[in-house]
This record gives C-alpha cells, sequence and structure tokens, in this order.
C-alpha cells in the first residue's frame, strides 16, 4: 500500500512547481493557460488542502490588476473554494473571511465575466459570514460583514440598472436568492437546523450589530421585488429564472410555499406576449416542472388540489396559445387549387408549373376577407410580391394605370349616357347630397381651418360660382352618366360672370351700434354655453358648412367684430403726411376702446374657461398690427397695450397653482420685452414666484425662438443672493436637465461659467455686451432679440447659445478676493446640484481648484459637503477623482476624503485607494488619518511619526490627531489592573492605551520635541481612556527600559498632578527606582526629577536621602524648600545628628543662608531645565 501512494505521488505534478512554472510563462499566453488548467485539476483532484494557501497569497496581488488569464483563474478557483464539498465548512468560511474585501472592488469593474464570477461567490459568501457573526466569537466578522452588506446594496443596483447584462442580472438573481433565504426564519429546533443553510433563527439575543427583524422585513420586500419582477418582466432567460429560484423557496421556506402557490395561480404570460410561442412554452415548462416537482416533495400533499388546478388551467392556457398560432400560421399559406371548381388548374399545373405557382385567379381568392389579416402580415405579403416583380414589369404596370386614369378622366364628360339615366335635376340633386355627406373628410376640414386662419371670411362670389361648376359632375354620385339632353340644362343653371354690388356704407354710429347689439345678445344669450361646443350632430352639421366647429365660428366671429368692425374705414383710417412730414396718428371711431374693454372685462370675468377667446382676440389684433405695418401705416399698438393690462390683471389675481396664464401665453403670438420683465418681477416675490418660473419654465421649453429671454432671466436668478429665490430658479434649471437634452448643455454650459469666474488663473471671457450678445451678432439679429415687435419669432441658433456669457446682475463677472462664502454659494449652488446627475462636471471642480484664491477654495470645502455626503462612499465618479486628482487640489481631495470618512466607517475600497495614492504620490500623512484605524498594526505604527508631526499647536490640528488617537486605540477594561479573558474588537489591528502613550515617548525624534508634547497631552485630554490606572501602567512601563525617553519625567509630573492618588506609587516605586539608573547624568530627567520630588513632598523626603550625598547636596543646593522641608524631616526622624546635617546641608551663616562645605560663594545656577510649564489645564 505505501509503494502505491509512492508512486501516486511520484505520477502526480507538484502544484507549486505547476504554479511556479505559470508564473514564468508569457501573460495571457496559451503556454500559461495550459500550466494553470493543470494546475487547477492538480488541486481539485489530489491537493484541495493548498486551494486557501494558493488564494490567500495571489489573491491581493492579482484582484487589483488589469484582466488577465491568471485573473480569471484565481476568481475561478476562489468560486470553487467557496462551494466545493472538498473544502469543510469551516475552511470555506476561513476563505470568505479572507476574500471578502479584496472582491467588493472588483463589482465596480467594467469587466463582464469578471462580475459575473464575483457575484456569484459573494452568493456564496453571504451565508458563509452570515453563519460566522452570529457565532459566540463573531464580533472579529463585524467589518466583513459591513463589507457584504455594501457589496448587496451594489449587486441590486446592478440588478435595477436597465444597462447591466443579462449575465449579470441572471447572476444578481441567484444572490438575491440566497439573501432571502438567510434573512428569512428557518426551523428553530436545532436537531432540524442544517448547517449549509444559515438564517435568522441562528442570530441569538441583544446581537450588537445584527436586527434580525430589519433583515427579515428586507427579505420580505425582496421577495416581492421577485414576484414583481416575474408578472413585469418581458425577458424570458429573467422569468425562467426567478422560476427556478421558487424551487429552494419551497423546499427550505415551507412557509414561503402559500405564496408561491398564490402567485402561480394568478401568473399568465401577459408580459410575454412580443416573444415568441417557442419562447413563452419554455417559460410554461419551467412552471410546470417546479409544481411536478413540488408534488413530489415531502411538502407536496397539502398543496395537491390547488397545484392540479394551476396545472389544469396551464395546459388550458398552453393549448389555446397552440391554437392560435395553427390559426395564425394557416392564414399565411396560399390555399391550394381545387380541380373540382376550376378543372383546367391542374393541367395548367402540368404544362407550365412555373407560371401557375405565381398565379391566382380571382375565383381563388373571392371567397377571402383581407380584413382579417393584421397590418403587419399585409404589409410583409405586400413588399415579398413586390419583390417578385421586375422593375421593366413594374414601370410597364404604372404607365399602364396612368393612362387608363387619363382615359376615364377625359371620357366623363365625352362619352354619352346608357339608357335609363338620370335626369339633370336628379343629378344636381344626388351630387348636392353627395357633398353633404362627404364633407367630414379630415383633409377638407383641415385645409378650410388653415384657410381660415390665414385669410379672412370675405365673400367671393367668383370663386364660388367656379367652384359650383366644377363640383357638378356628368356623372351622379352613384356613378351613373348623366344624359347629353340635361348637359344644356345644367350649363344654363351655371353663374356667368355675376358681381354682386357693393355693399352699401354704413355711418360710424350705426356701425358701432350694430356692433354692441351683436356683443349684447351674444353675452347676454350665449352665456348657458359659455362658448362650449353645441351637440355633437349640430356641431358637424355647423362644422360641414362653414369648415369650423360651431362654437369657434362664433368666437371668430365675435373677435373680428370687435377687432375690424370698430375701426375706421377708407378715408377716416389714412390720412395724407403733413407739409412739415410728420405722420398723423392713426385715427379710430372714438368708441373702439370701449367695445375692446367689454370684450377684455368678459374675457377677465372667467379668464380660466375663456383662454381660447383672449388668444383668437389677441392673434387678431396682432394681425392688424402687423397690417398696418406692411401698409405704411404707424401701428395701433392694440396688441401690446391689450395683452399688457390681461398680463397685468393676471398676474395680480390669478392662484399660483392656476396653469391658465402658463396656457395663455403660451398661445399667443409674440411676447414683447415686458412680459419678461413682469415675469422676472414675479420670480422674487416668494408668494408669487411658482408662476414666473412656471411660465419661464414653460417659454424655455416649448417656444424655441423665446429661449434666449427665458434662459438669461432664470439663469440670472441661480444667483440671486436671496436663497428662497435662488433655489426656486434651481429647481426650474435642474427639471431642465430632466426634461430637454438642448436646456441640459444650456444650463451646464452657465454652470461652467459661473465656476470660470472664480478662477483667478483663467481670464474671464467677456465678449458679450450686457445683453449677452455675441459681438459677431448682425445689426438683423440684434434687431429681433431686442424686441419682438417683429411680424415673426426669430429663429434661435443652439450652438450660439451654448457658447454664450450670460450677463448677471447679482454676482459680479469678476470677483475682488477675498470671497464671501455667501458670495461663492451664489456662484456655484447651481453648479454643485447639476454634480448630483451629471457628475462628470466634478472634473472641472478639481482642474480649476488650483487657480482660486484662498477664501474661495476655503468656501468651495464648506459648500461641497452635502453634494459628497449625498454621492457616498461607493460613488465611482469619486473614488476614481480621489485617484487622479490634478495637482494643486490636495486638499480638496482631503476634504472630500474626510467627508466621506466623518459619520462611516471607510470601505475596503477606499481605504486600498487611498493606501494606493499616497504611496504612489508621496501624498500628505493627513489622507491617512481617516482611514488609519482600518490599517494593520504595523502601518499604524510606521505613519504615526508623520501624524504627530502635523501638530504646529493649532486647535484644528489637534482635534483632528485627537480623533485619529480615538479611533486606533481600544478603550480598556474598566478592571485594567485585573485579568479579563474576555477579547477585544480588532484587538490586533488597534494599539492599547499604554502602547500608544509608550510610543509616542520614542517618537521625538522623528517627529519633533514639541508635537510629541502636544501628542502626549492630546492623550491626557482623553480622560475615558487614560485613567489613573492606566497611566500608572504606562510610566511603570517606561521606568523599565533600559534609556529612560527624555519626556519621561514631563509624563510624570503631569500623572501626578492629574491623578493625586498616584503619588504614593511614585514616589515609593518610581522615584526609587530612577537612582540605580543615575538619573542625574541626563539633566533634563535630573530636573524633572528635582521637580517631581519638591511636587510630592514630602513623600519624596525618603526617596532623596538615598541619593548620593553629592547628589543630594546639589538637589538641596537648588531649592530653599525643598532644602527646609528635607531637613526637617531628617531632624524628626534621626535626630539632630549635626554632624549629618552639616555634612548635607552645611553651616548657615548669618544671614540664614547655608554655607554647604565644598561650595565657596554663592551656588551655581541650576541648568535650565527642558521641561516647559505645566500645561495641563491648557489641554
Amino acid at each position: 500500500m505505501a509503494h502505491q501512494d509512492d508512486a501516486l505521488s511520484a505520477g502526480t505534478p507538484d502544484p507549486l512547481q505547476l504554479l511556479s512554472s505559470a508564473l514564468s510563462a508569457p501573460a495571457d499566453s496559451a503556454e500559461q493557460g495550459e500550466r494553470l488548467v493543470q494546475l487547477r485539476v492538480v488541486l481539485e483532484n489530489n491537493r484541495p488542502s493548498l486551494i486557501p494557501i494558493m488564494i490567500s497569497n495571489l489573491l491581493p496581488t492579482t484582484a487589483m490588476s488589469v484582466d488577465s488569464v491568471l485573473k480569471r483563474w484565481l476568481l475561478d478557483l476562489v468560486l470553487y473554494a467557496l462551494g466545493s464539498q472538498a473544502l469543510d465548512y469551516n475552511t470555506r468560511t476561513g476563505v470568505a473571511m479572507e476574500v471578502v474585501s479584496h472582491l467588493a472592488g472588483l463589482l465596480y469593474g467594467t469587466h463582464i465575466p469578471i462580475v459575473k464570477t464575483v457575484i456569484s461567490c459573494f452568493s456564496s459568501i453571504y451565508p458563509l459570514i452570515f453563519r460566522a457573526v452570529c457565532q459566540p466569537a463573531g464580533m472579529a466578522a463585524q467589518k466583513q460583514w459591513e463589507i457584504v452588506l455594501a457589496a448587496k446594496d451594489r449587486i441590486f443596483k446592478l440588478l435595477d440598472s436597465p444597462t447591466a447584462p443579462l449575465g449579470i442580472k441572471l447572476c444578481a438573481l441567484k444572490f438575491m436568492q440566497r439573501a432571502i433565504l438567510v434573512q428569512g426564519r428557518g426551523p428553530t429546533d436545532p436537531r432540524l437546523q442544517n448547517i449549509a443553510d444559515p438564517n435568522l433563527s441562528l442570530v441569538p439575543t441583544g446581537h450588537p450589530f445584527i436586527s434580525p427583524s430589519q433583515l427579515e422585513n428586507e427579505g420580505v420586500e425582496l421577495l416581492q421585488k421577485m414576484i414583481t419582477l416575474l408578472f413585469k418582466s418581458n425577458v424570458v432567460e429573467i422569468i425562467s429564472a426567478l422560476v427556478n429560484c421558487f424551487d429552494a423557496f419551497v423546499r427550505l421556506r415551507p412557509a414561503l410555499g402559500e405564496v408561491i402557490l398564490q402567485t402561480l395561480e394568478v401568473w399568465t404570460p401577459t408580459a410575454l406576449a412580443a416573444q415568441s410561442p417557442t419562447s413563452i412554452r419554455s417559460v410554461e415548462r419551467s412552471i410546470r416542472i417546479l409544481l411536478t416537482h413540488w408534488l413530489r416533495s415531502p411538502h407536496g400533499p397539502p398543496h395537491t388540489a390547488r397545484v392540479h388546478q394551476i396545472l389544469q388551467k396551464q395546459a388550458e392556457r398552453i393549448q389555446q396559445a397552440a391554437a392560435e398560432e395553427d390559426r395564425r400560421q394557416a392564414t399565411l399559406k396560399r390555399p391550394a387549387p381545387s380541380e373540382d371548381e376550376n378543372p383546367h388548374a391542374a393541367q395548367r399545373l402540368r404544362l407550365d408549373p412555373a407560371a401557375a405557382a405565381g398565379m391566382a385567379t380571382l375565383g381563388d381568392l373571392s371567397a377571402f376577407d383581407v380584413s382579417t389579416l393584421p397590418p403587419e402580415m399585409v404589409v410583409d405579403l405586400v413588399i415579398a410580391n413586390l419583390a417578385l416583380v421586375s422593375e421593366q414589369e413594374l414601370m410597364a404596370a404604372v404607365q399602364t394605370v396612368r393612362q387608363a386614369f387619363a382615359a376615364a378622366t377625359s371620357s366623363v364628360t365625352s362619352q354619352a349616357q346608357p339608357a335609363g339615366g338620370l335626369t339633370t335635376q336628379e343629378a344636381m340633386a344626388s351630387a348636392l347630397v353627395s357633398r353633404m355627406e362627404d364633407n367630414d373628410d379630415e383633409d377638407v376640414v383641415m385645409e378650410e381651418e388653415e384657410e381660415e386662419d390665414d385669410e379672412d371670411m370675405e365673400y367671393e362670389p367668383d370663386k364660388l360660382n367656379e367652384q359650383l361648376s366644377l363640383d357638378l359632375p356628368a356623372t351622379s354620385a352613384h356613378g351613373v352618366v348623366l344624359e347629353a339632353d340635361d348637359e344644356d340644362v345644367l350649363q344654363s343653371l351655371r353663374l356667368a360672370n355675376y358681381e354682386l354690388p357693393l355693399p352699401k356704407p354704413v355711418d360710424p354710429d350705426s356701425r358701432t351700434k350694430m356692433i354692441q347689439s351683436v356683443l349684447s345678445r351674444l353675452w347676454e344669450n350665449g352665456k348657458e354655453t359659455e362658448l362650449q361646443a353645441p351637440e355633437e350632430s349640430d356641431a358637424e352639421d355647423i362644422k360641414a358648412v362653414a369648415g369650423l366647429p360651431a362654437h369657434e365660428l362664433w368666437m371668430l366671429t365675435l373677435v373680428r367684430m370687435v377687432t375690424r368692425g370698430s375701426t375706421s374705414s377708407g378715408d377716416d383710417s389714412v390720412s395724407s403726411k403733413s407739409e412739415d412730414d410728420s405722420p398723423p396718428p392713426v385715427r379710430t371711431h372714438p368708441s373702439s376702446d370701449d367695445i375692446r374693454q367689454r370684450l377684455y372685462d368678459f374675457v377677465l370675468s372667467d379668464f380660466p374657461n375663456r383662454i381660447k377667446v383672449a388668444t383668437t382676440w389677441l392673434t387678431e389684433e396682432w394681425i392688424n398690427d402687423k397690417r398696418h405695418t406692411q401698409d405704411e401705416l404707424l401701428p395701433s399698438g392694440h396688441y401690446e397695450k391689450w395683452l399688457r393690462m390681461i398680463v397685468e390683471e393676471l398676474t395680480r389675481e390669478v392662484d399660483s397653482k392656476d396653469k391658465s396664464l402658463n396656457r395663455f401665453l403660451m398661445d399667443v403670438p409674440v411676447l414683447p420685452p415686458f412680459v419678461f420683465g413682469m415675469m422676472r418681477e414675479l420670480c422674487v416675490v416668494e408668494q408669487r414666484m411658482a408662476i414666473g418660473f412656471g411660465v419661464l419654465r414653460e417659454i424655455a421649453m416649448s417656444r424655441e425662438p423665446l429661449r434666449k429671454q427665458a434662459l438669461e432671466i432664470v439663469f440670472d436668478l441661480t444667483t440671486h443672493p436671496v436663497k428662497v429665490t435662488r433655489n426656486a430658479a434651481i429647481i426650474t434649471t435642474k427639471r431642465w436637465v430632466q426634461d430637454n437634452r438642448k436646456l441640459e448643455s444650456y444650463t451646464r454650459a452657465f454652470a461652467s461659467q459661473m465656476l470660470k469666474r472664480l478662477s483667478l488663473g483663467t481670464a474671464v471671457s467677456n465678449d458679450a455686451n450686457i445683453n449677452g450678445e455675441p459681438p459677431d451678432m448682425d445689426e438683423e439679429s440684434k434687431h429681433l432679440n431686442a424686441s419682438e415687435t417683429e411680424t415673426a419669432e426669430p429663429k434661435a441658433s443652439p450652438a450660439r447659445e451654448k457658447n454664450l456669457e450670460y450677463a448677471t446682475s447679482y454676482v459680479p463677472e469678476v470677483p475682488v478676493p477675498p470671497v464671501d462664502r455667501a458670495l461663492v454659494q451664489q456662484y456655484l449652488e447651481l453648479y454643485f446640484v447639476l454634480c448630483l446627475t451629471s457628475q462628470e462636471m466634478l472634473d472641472e471642480i478639481f482642474d480649476r481648484y488650483p487657480y482660486m484664491d484662498s477664501s474661495v477654495q476655503e468656501a468651495i470645502q464648506d459648500l461641497i459637503t452635502n453634494l459628497v455626503k449625498t454621492l457616498g462612499q461607493s460613488n465611482g465618479k469619486l473614488l476614481t477623482l480621489l485617484r487622479t486628482f490634478p495637482a494643486g487640489s490636495e486638499t480638496l481631495a482631503l476634504r472630500v476624503l474626510n467627508i466621506l470618512t466623518e459619520t462611516r466607517r471607510p470601505s475596503a475600497p477606499l481605504v486600498a485607494l487611498i493606501k494606493a495614492i499616497v504611496a504612489e504620490r508621496n501624498l500628505d500623512v493627513r489622507f491617512l488619518m481617516p482611514i488609519l484605524s482600518e490599517m494593520e498594526k504595523a502601518d499604524i505604527l510606521r505613519y504615526l511619526p508623520r501624524i504627530v508631526a502635523t501638530l504646529t499647536g493649532q486647535a484644528a490640528e489637534k482635534a483632528l490627531v485627537r480623533s485619529v488617537f480615538s479611533s486606533i486605540v481600544t478603550a480598556p477594561p474598566q478592571t485594567f489592573a485585573t485579568s479579563s479573558n474576555q477579547p477585544r474588537a480588532k484587538q490586533s489591528e488597534l494599539l492599547t492605551p499604554v502602547e500608544l502613550m509608550v510610543l509616542l515617548h520614542h517618537i521625538d525624534r522623528d517627529a519633533g520635541l514639541k508635537p510629541t508634547i502636544e501628542a502626549i497631552q492630546l492623550c491626557f485630554s482623553m480622560t475615558d481612556i487614560y485613567r489613573s490606572d492606566v497611566l500608572a501602567a504606562v510610566i511603570q512601563q517606561l521606568v523599565d527600559e533600559p534609556t529612560l525617553p527624555t519626556l519621561f519625567m514631563r509624563t510624570v509630573i503631569m500623572t501626578v498632578q492629574r491623578y493625586k492618588t498616584l503619588t504614593p506609587f511614585v514616589s515609593t516605586t518610581i522615584l526609587a527606582r530612577l537612582i540605580p539608573k543615575k538619573v542625574w547624568e541626563q539633566p533634563p530627567l535630573w530636573d524633572g526629577f528635582l521637580r517631581c520630588a519638591k511636587m510630592i513632598a514630602p513623600s519624596s523626603y525618603a526617596v532623596l536621602l538615598q541619593l548620593p550625598k553629592a547628589q543630594l547636596r546639589d538637589a538641596v543646593s537648588r531649592d530653599a524648600d525643598l532644602r527646609s522641608g528635607l531637613k526637617d524631616f531628617m531632624v524628626k526622624r534621626g535626630g539632630n545628628n549635626r554632624a549629618r546635617l552639616v555634612e548635607i546641608f552645611g553651616e548657615d551663616d548669618e544671614s540664614g543662608h547655608p554655607n554647604i562645605t565644598g561650595h565657596t560663594g554663592s551656588s551655581p545656577a541650576p541648568p535650565t531645565p527642558t521641561l516647559l510649564p505645566n500645561e495641563i489645564g491648557a489641554t
């Protein structure tokens, strides 16, 4: 047996050698692919235990690389390891814990096969990590669980994306199935629980970061989403995948069986109507397999009757669909000729099969109803038959039809009538009846309506005679040719050369009375109708005669009587010029304005229902003004006058929710400049701004020639100093961006213009004049843009408008530094709002940021906060900007990073990104502060001196470093001095309070002495962490070191000042242990030693007496208080030993000053201490 094993191992290639050869082969070559395939076979069949080892060594370096054969092979290996039964459950869980952070970043990639593989991996990772965090030691997996939750959100976004490929959506559905199973309730009996089926029953009560109720509610929502997708999706593959997902729900979650059953009872393939019958049958087959398997499972018997009922309904549905498909196919087939009906058909078929195959007799198709065929099928058949006709045959057929049509037309008057024809009177009556019946033809009506709009309703007898003569054909309406004898009678009935006499002139007073009488009758007797359409039958009759509906005909008559009947005519309307060539005013009847006033009052009394009357009236006024201009008369100005009066009244009275003003201004022919001025005034009044912005929005979207004026006003208001007005204008432009692609380009151009003005390094373009017109605009275009009183609105050029520099009245073109934050907000608030939907605009902010004044940069760092928070850490554009931001915009990138990590822990992709760019671009250490808590312990120790070196005494810097200390230090247990078996969260990654304080005492050379002192003071300010027991442990560990740190005694003094209870510990333990270390050999420490001894006296007197005599004499010579206190202590303790006292303290001279032996004159001044004064209170 042993020989067989040796032979087997000898014949199996070494996995490490295969891996080495694959890595040494050319990248992405066929040789490398073959080596990796061999390695995969060996690992699966012989050495599966090596799979986790290879994954842990290869994945960190391969995951973030470009697409390659090795990367795909490794991801497939990860997928195999997560789901293979060759590895035990704990091993698979360990693999999941290790790879989850690397795989999360790949979900944002663009390579479809890799994204599909990663989503499949997360389908296995999700239940594994969920079970791990539910275990007693699951607190250590909190980071991995948060990564999984972020990945879950990303996968669901891919599922909802309309542009995601189908393969990714199918993998996302599989992940959703796993999530629903995990976030559901399984059997509560431990004996029935399956280790491979984790569920909410495993979550212990009071779990610190998992909420079972929240997860269960989310699982229910996901199931509802799957069911909704089943009914609405028209993709066969997605429907089949959903049905396959239901099988696991039925097997593993029997409680969901009722929901699945109710869903299948009401489901029909309605959404798949556009799919082929084969595809629909494929979905039906999947449902039938699911139900059949359900009946055979242990959960099927309670639902047998309902399942059989569903299967029966499905069979009927399939049978009905098959019958409809057969009928449709049958209509496509040409029926074969019958020999009984045409005995010669078979002979012709045998004699000339090619000709017979392409012909069909009229008798064959006489019984077939073509109208039963679908229009699409008829079009296909016509096109297919035309394709068989040659070009020569087609042209010959067309020519034949043309000749036949010409002959038929000429024969209408030339052919004789057959016997039994109609009489002339009958022909005339038939023709008139035919005209009355055919008057509803849409083309004729539309043509008549267009003529009524463009021309006056005038009575022209000659034209009418000509039409009557042409409308009486020589044939009847039934196609019967008239008799030749009746033709002469018909000719005699025609009007020839008849002209109506001119109407008798009416004096102005009579004309005015007539008009007023008509108006009174219309308004008094027609109020019940309110100019509404009459009954349908009556309306059709009136429309057939006049070409207009009844209510429009009355309305047109009314406004024309007002606009034309009330004006003077003839010589009264036109006067010759005076001798001084000054044009005389146009004379009108004195009562014309009175009549218009009555119409004005009538319109405004119920404006929403009389908008059509108002627009028709003003259109007629505009036409009259236009005719005056063409006739070289002074324009009457009625149009602008009454338009101004109506708009002014409506702006005062109309409700902000009423859209009648919008509809009115959209229909009038021309909008003069004063209308835009009124709308601007409305926009700055909070109670009426909805009306103004609503009108401007509609003008910009619906009336392109007036777009420029509306854009200028709204764009200008986006920089208004009042926030309410500015926000309303920004909301208006935001809707433009969402609804209109052209307006989006204009809006983005204006926002970029505002950003450009804040850049110092880029010259502000000022080629436009005060009206925002380009300098190369011709005089005619300027005139049209300045006023709309011309006959037609000028056509705007989108390309020209997008390059315009829009003038602004609320912000200067060139701001003078320093710029106030509020002014910067006026410039850029619109830009930041647009960045939410057009995130590529963020690039321009970073590109222009280095060229801005420092005051503008500070304002942008503050104003960008809400935008960054809304986008979040998972936004791909922000991550790309953090990787590629230009030089000079480091402070903005750092601000973005700080905002992203203020309220949330940094995600794994963000941590990896920041570490990479800091290493590549040698960035400031401040970029590492927000992510330092997520880094390994070795990285924390490496970067800590650089972080401490940033302290320069500024409050902001202290707060930032203090937050870093709080994030990298674990809170000590309440019983710090005693042992505790409870593990601390992330103990392997974070520092203990003692480790951090000790480390700070050794980085003074790298970080600088003053920054190190500030860092230690920050630690003392963290009183919840650095308690008395923690500080005692710190100084205990420091005193045990061979070489004492420079700041050691400073820390001891601060500790004693903060916690007086540590005085005995310091005196008997710390100071006593410093004497054998010869603390006096280091002057800074010796000075601190003496200061501490004085501070804790008399507890320190016993320790001082342990000093050598020379150091003791030096100590007492430095401080008189310490000398007297120590002398009294010695007298009380050892008696009055004068020799010893003199040896230490010397003889007192007559003045009472000590005269210590060995010292002549005054004692030398002590060296200047390096310690700063007490600064604990400053912290």
